[in-house]
């Protein structure tokens, strides 16, 4: 079988899973503060097979759009990241104080499972006045 730019269907597949996010997750709530000093976004996750590769970003809402604060593989055992961006005040909402975040996870080379799952144990905003 081939796509009609005469590829076979495997590397469409692959193409896909290299372009796209199969697994996604965001999440919202709300700072104490609509001007921070800092901003520290914290996850603990962990995944059933190795070779993905997870990214952190929040939303910058004087841009209007999320940034990219850490990317990296990720191993089978519960991980911690922590990230302070700098300007924080730029991911909270004025007026409303809503902190946005996205996380994602795709392969980042051969995974040899067709079915991997992401376990999140813990998301927490740290803000400071």
């Amino acid at each position: 079988m081939q796509t009609r730019a005469g590829h076979p269907l495997t590397q469409a597949a692959l193409l896909e899973e290299v372009f796209f996010k199969p697994a996604q997750l965001l999440v919202e709530g709300t700072s104490p503060r609509e001007a921070p000093s800092s901003l520290k976004f914290r996850l603990e996750s962990s995944l059933s097979t190795g070779n993905i590769r997870q990214t952190i970003e929040l939303f910058d809402f004087t841009a209007g759009a999320y940034v990219q604060v850490d990317a990296r593989m990720t191993p089978t055992t519960d991980t911690v990241v922590e990230v302070s961006p700098t300007n924080p005040s730029r991911f909270v909402q004025a007026g409303t104080k809503l902190v946005r975040a996205r996380m994602a996870w795709k392969p980042g080379g051969p995974v040899f499972s067709s079915s991997w799952t992401v376990s999140v144990d813990h998301v927490r905003w740290t803000v400071t006045p």
